[in-house]
C-alpha cells in the first residue's frame, strides 16, 4: 500500500479567514472527545465553494463537517456515515494543533453499531481493529475515509478540523483523478 492510496496533499488555500467567529466559537464549545456539527449548521468558505464549482462539481453541506478533538485525545475508530451511506473522502484542513496524526485500519465489518446524536454508526474495537497507515497530516489534504479511522491530536491544545464533502457520489480514485486533472494535488 502506498500513502496514496490513504490522502494526498492539495493545493488548496487555506480557507481560515472565511470562517466565522461564531462557527469557530461553538466548535470549541462542543461537549465530547470528537464531536461535529455539519454545513447546515455553518458558513462553508466561499474560496472552497469556487474551486469546487470550477471543477464542475457541489460541496454537499450534508457531507461536511466541523470537528473539535480535546487536547491530546484520540478520536474513536469509525466511518464517516451511517448505515444507509458511508462518505468516501473527505478535503480536510486542521488547524490550532500542528501535529494531527491519522491513522486508518484494515477494511472489515463494524463490531457493533451505536447511536450518536440519533443516528445509528459503525463501531469498530480498537482491541480488534488492525492498524494498516498512520501518518500526521499538515495542511490540507484529501483524505480516504473509506477506510475505519480515527484521529490523534498530538498536542495540548484543541484541534480544529473542516472537512468538505462533495455531492457527487466519486469513489476515492476518481475524486482524486479529478483533482489531479485540476492541479490540485501536490506534486
Amino acid at each position: 500500500m502506498t500513502d496514496d492510496e490513504f490522502y494526498v496533499p492539495l493545493n488548496i488555500p487555506d480557507p481560515r479567514a472565511e470562517l466565522r467567529d461564531e462557527d469557530v466559537d461553538r466548535a470549541l464549545t462542543l461537549v465530547g472527545t470528537h464531536p461535529y456539527f455539519n454545513g447546515k449548521h455553518f458558513h462553508i468558505p466561499s474560496s472552497l465553494v469556487e474551486i469546487i464549482e470550477k471543477i464542475g462539481l457541489k460541496i454537499n453541506p450534508e457531507r461536511s463537517f466541523m470537528f473539535r478533538l480535546i487536547p491530546n485525545g484520540t478520536g474513536g475508530i469509525h466511518l464517516d456515515g451511517n448505515l444507509k451511506s458511508i462518505r468516501p473522502h473527505g478535503i480536510n484542513f486542521s488547524w490550532n494543533a500542528a501535529r494531527t496524526e491519522m491513522h486508518w485500519f484494515e477494511k472489515k465489518q463494524p463490531d457493533d453499531y451505536i447511536f450518536h446524536n440519533s443516528v445509528l454508526l459503525p463501531y469498530f474495537n480498537p482491541d480488534r481493529s488492525k492498524l494498516v497507515f498512520s501518518k500526521i497530516l499538515t495542511g490540507c489534504n484529501l483524505v480516504n475515509l473509506t477506510y475505519p479511522h480515527r484521529v490523534k491530536n498530538l498536542t495540548n491544545e484543541n484541534r480544529l478540523s473542516l472537512s468538505i464533502g462533495i455531492a457527487e457520489d466519486l469513489s476515492w480514485d476518481e475524486f482524486k483523478k479529478v483533482l489531479q486533472d485540476n492541479g490540485l494535488v501536490k506534486s
